[in-house]
């Protein structure tokens, strides 16, 4: 689906694969990342995919280009009906991914990022009034500072500038920090304060013969642990490739445990442009945070 989906939009469409039994599959989420988010273009890219898919695309515009008041701008999503099950089709700018998805911690072994955490853990919490007054104010200032960060890197992305979003999102994970304390424990458990991916949901793959690859990131120290890509040429056996790369892929997420790294078996042309359409990749910002030594035993 990721590959088909870059054939009918000109873009590239980046993506995780997924082995489920002996068959190959995508898994039910891509992106595209645009050097520019261009209204226009993303109207005519959104045309290109309803025509593919007819009577099977549902649209939520979250692209929200003119009003800052917004709690999340700068995406546009496209759910296509398939035969096992939704495909979620992402349609962004690089600073807005950048800025959504940054990671950070937000106790020791807990990682989180703004699209998680804020947009959709606090916010909400908030909308549906079950928070503390001293949650709420928190959750004001918060809501006023990314608003400002926000308008900030949303006019960058539709303007074409490729800025670097990370020191907003490290301005801050301090306040994110006392407000995620501020919230009650039994709520904390209903957010996921991570953006995830759908691994669940899965799509028909094409064998198409681009580029897969690996990658695992110590997400601490922003370094790569392990990374290959693959170009799949005519003279090899697809199937045996994506198998032993899904061996190497369980045997890395063994070797490098979540959460203090990151693993991926993936579509993409290369590393980087995987890193810039999943920027959870990236090491976190605001510091590591250590167990106290009292926990710790």
């Amino acid at each position: 689906m990721h590959d088909r989906l870059s054939e009918v939009l000109d873009e590239e469409v980046v993506g995780r694969v997924t082995q489920v039994g002996n068959a190959f599959f995508d898994v039910g989420l891509g992106r595209v990342c645009l050097d520019t988010l261009d209204p226009d273009h993303v109207g005519r890219l959104v045309e290109r995919v309803e025509r593919a898919f007819p009577g099977r695309v549902q649209k939520t515009d979250l692209l929200h280009l003119d009003d800052p008041g917004q709690p999340v701008r700068g995406w546009l999503l496209l759910t296509i009906e398939e035969r096992q099950a939704p495909y979620v089709l992402q349609i962004t700018g690089k600073p807005v991914a950048a800025y959504h998805e940054q990671c950070f911690m937000l106790e020791p072994e807990l990682y989180g990022d703004l699209w998680g955490t804020l947009c959709h853990g606090l916010f909400r919490l908030v909308q549906h009034g079950e928070l503390s007054l001293q949650a709420i104010t928190a959750h004001d200032e918060l809501l006023e500072e990314h608003r400002h960060h926000q308008d900030v890197v949303v006019r960058h992305a539709v303007d074409g500038y490729d800025v670097d979003p990370r020191p907003r999102v490290e301005a801050m994970v301090e306040a994110v920090r006392r407000a995620w304390r501020l919230i009650p424990w039994p709520l904390r458990q209903g957010i996921q304060p991570t953006s995830q991916i759908p691994h669940d949901r899965i799509a028909d793959h094409d064998r198409v013969l681009r580029r897969t690859l690996l990658l695992a990131v110590d997400l601490c120290e922003g370094e790569v642990a392990y990374q290959y890509v693959h170009k799949h040429n005519p003279l090899e056996e697809y199937d045996q490739v994506l198998g032993w790369m899904t061996e190497v892929y369980v045997a890395m997420r063994e070797s490098y445990p979540p959460p203090h790294f990151a693993a991926a078996l993936a579509r993409a042309s290369s590393v980087e442009r995987f890193v810039t359409a999943f920027p959870g990749f990236r090491r976190v910002v605001g510091g590591v945070l250590e167990p106290d030594a009292e926990e710790a035993k």
